[in-house]
């Protein structure tokens, strides 16, 4: 009876063990990486900075990825919004670099696509 419980007890923490290690675990980025030059339609977008992001891409992966522009303090929660009010947001892959991967967004916004750097610079949030 011992012996059951000790093996019972050692087998929950075991579990528990792995359970929370992989719960605590970061998101990977990409196991493989994409093909340059191509789109791929983004299904989550997590918004570091006004032109820095984590993005899932349609076929699973995860990349951190930012634009060719460098946006103003602030423009985060303008990225935000504008995001929100958009549709089938893509990103295309433009080059990698050393801290990720250099990407033009494209949105749909008012069934028109708009690219997120061209839309940052005619609002005047990027730095000159």
């Amino acid at each position: 009876m011992k012996n059951t419980w000790l093996l019972v007890t050692l087998v929950g923490a075991t579990v528990s063990f792995f359970y929370f290690y992989k719960s605590q675990q970061p998101v990977s980025i990409i196991t493989s990486p994409p093909e340059i030059n191509l789109s791929y339609q983004i299904t989550k977008i997590e918004i570091v900075s006004g032109d820095e992001f984590y993005l899932k891409l349609d076929d699973g992966r995860s990349i951190k990825a930012h634009l060719e522009v460098d946006t103003l303090p602030g423009t985060k929660s303008k990225v935000i919004g504008l995001l929100n009010d958009s549709k089938l947001p893509r990103v295309k892959i433009r080059r990698k670099d050393q801290d990720g991967w250099l990407v033009d967004i494209f949105l749909s916004q008012n069934g028109q696509e708009i690219s997120l750097s061209d839309w940052l610079r005619l609002n005047k949030m990027v730095l000159e």
